[in-house]
């Protein structure tokens, strides 16, 4: 689509966010956001130095940053909004950059940039940029496809009637990461602690070693996804505690909690710690006039204070709806023993009350929702990275012996071609395996499990080619997309928005939060959904290699 005539300033845009590969601008005008892929400055760039001084001088290389645009939709719309369903994937609109835009929008974002993300600015010579829905608003039910430029900023209650006047909007963005522990076989003994404890445990200690972060994250992502309440209260309370990259608040649009925000605040004006920056920030959003404290350093030292309180209550209550809710695409109830896992690094003790509202405990999750349906995309990668990357060995020798292979299987994009198009039915016949009654679950389960364990053993130890069986090959290009989708579930973000309102809405989907009564309005959607690239594997590798060895 053509870029709106009343959009082309770029003063009318601000920055919102960014991951590893995009930027975030929002529109002051619109309740849309423009999506745009960023490129490295290079290795000449010093962080102590103001980073216009480089952008004249970024070279280019070959430009591939309009296809990873085009792939990236393409991906969204063919693969994994049919995993996950129209629900929670909203499908962004293509849109060309007008000339000069994005020299402008790279000046006027770098201010409000985190420092560790300024080795990448916005590639300026991009030609194409994506629109979505402005999530941190509350949108109408979603389609297949979402138009975004259908509600103006100044009338952005429109599409909800019964939302309270004067009501503020809240988004919270969730990277929830990996939550389950790995069952492969195919674990080397060396590595066995993979199997107790988690991945982003694990890399909390190298990540303190580094000096990225001061100390270690209470939060386990196996607590979020265990659908038990109190371990899924502890998690959120912990992601306060220690937001790092997974946890950032939003309050009608803006900004008000994140890592950076905290660290800011804390150079600037001395000791608070993150739970009392959280609970100032949302001032007003509890009746209730007491404070958060902090007694300690521990998991339990941070009190929270009624607004922060209020705030995970009700994103409890969401995620707890959420799972009760029939979905498009959801025939049954998802049956899933990785929800029961717990990881050896949890600071999660159940003896200890970590949600005192009664009513709020004996809320049941319902095996559906949000929470349930990633964790089950998560685990289509079943025989893990140490297997994947042998079967990836493999299959680059076949591609190597006939070059325009790779090429002509669409491996690298073209999402609609029929090898995906069977990688995505296989991925959503997996799925299912989760959709049956509990007593036929293990069954089920275990026998597909058998099935291709045998096979994958046949392969990585050399008893079948991939060069002379084809359903070989298939199955080693199969496991290898569905670990790569797989990797888009367990990096992507969680945006849960919610405003009050006064009756039930028609429109969206509602809760009456325990503790007060009020109604709130709610939407769930997932954002950061690039593809992976094929050839990421062996970093993949690289990474568990590098971050078992250190925790051990």
């Amino acid at each position: 689509m053509e870029f709106p005539e009343n959009l082309k300033d770029p003063k009318q845009w601000v920055y919102r966010g960014e991951g590893g590969a995009t930027i975030v601008v929002a529109s002051k005008l619109e309740d849309i956001v423009l999506r745009l892929k960023k490129t490295s400055v290079g290795s000449f760039f010093n962080a102590s130095e103001p980073p216009t001084k480089y952008l004249p001088s970024i070279v280019k290389k070959n430009h591939r940053q309009d296809e990873q645009t085009l792939n990236s939709v393409d991906f969204q719309k063919n693969v994994f909004q049919p995993l996950m369903g129209c629900d929670y994937v909203r499908i962004g609109s293509l849109v060309k950059i007008p000339v000069g835009f994005l020299t402008e929008i790279n000046r006027l974002c770098l201010p409000n940039r985190p420092l560790h993300r300024l080795d990448k600015v916005i590639d300026l010579e991009s030609n194409v940029g994506v629109f979505m829905p402005d999530f941190c608003f509350l949108q109408k039910k979603p389609g297949t496809s979402v138009s975004p430029l259908t509600k103006s900023r100044t009338n952005k209650q429109a599409n909800h009637t019964n939302v309270s006047k004067g009501s503020p909007t809240f988004c919270v963005e969730i990277k929830p990461k990996c939550g389950y522990l790995p069952e492969s076989p195919f674990i080397s003994s060396e590595h066995n602690i993979k199997y107790t404890v988690c991945h982003y445990c694990m890399l909390q200690k190298l990540k303190v070693k580094e000096g990225k972060y001061s100390r270690e994250s209470c939060y386990c992502p196996l607590d979020l996804f265990s659908e038990d309440t109190d371990r899924v209260f502890f998690a959120l309370k912990s992601l306060v505690r220690d937001p790092q990259n997974n946890l950032r608040v939003f309050k009608d649009g803006s900004l008000i909690f994140s890592e950076e925000l905290v660290e800011v605040f804390l150079n600037s004006k001395g000791a608070m710690c993150s739970t009392k920056f959280l609970e100032n920030a949302l001032h007003g959003l509890s009746k209730s006039s007491s404070s958060a404290c902090c007694t300690g350093q521990g998991p339990n030292s941070c009190c929270l204070g009624p607004n922060c309180r209020h705030l995970l209550e009700i994103l409890l209550q969401i995620f707890v709806h959420d799972s009760s809710v029939t979905l498009s695409n959801v025939s049954a109830t998802v049956v899933n023993h990785f929800s029961h896992q717990k990881c050896k690094k949890s600071k999660y003790e159940p003896d200890l009350i970590h949600q005192a509202n009664e009513k709020i405990k004996q809320l049941t999750f319902q095996g559906k929702g949000v929470l349930q349906k990633l964790l089950a995309i998560q685990q289509l990668d079943s025989l893990d990275i140490e297997a994947l990357h042998c079967l990836y060995s493999k299959v680059m020798k076949c591609f190597s012996k006939q070059p325009k292979l790779r090429e002509n299987l669409g491996v690298d994009g073209h999402y609609d071609w029929d090898i995906w198009k069977s990688a995505v039915g296989a991925s959503k016949a997996s799925l299912d395996g989760f959709k049956v009654e509990k007593k036929d679950y293990k069954i089920l389960h275990e026998s597909v499990n058998e099935s291709s364990i045998r096979l994958c053993r046949d392969i990585v130890e050399d008893r079948v080619s991939l060069e002379d069986d084809s359903v070989a090959f298939n199955f080693a290009i199969l496991k290898i997309f569905q670990f790569l989708i797989a990797s888009t579930a367990k990096d992507c973000s969680i945006m849960i928005t919610f405003q009050k309102c006064f009756d039930p809405p028609f429109d969206s989907h509602w809760i009456k939060e325990i503790s007060s009564g009020d109604l709130y309005c709610y939407n769930i959607d997932l954002v950061d959904l690039d593809p992976k690239e094929f050839d990421r594997v062996p970093k993949y590798f690289k990474d568990s290699v590098r971050a078992v060895q250190n925790y051990i």
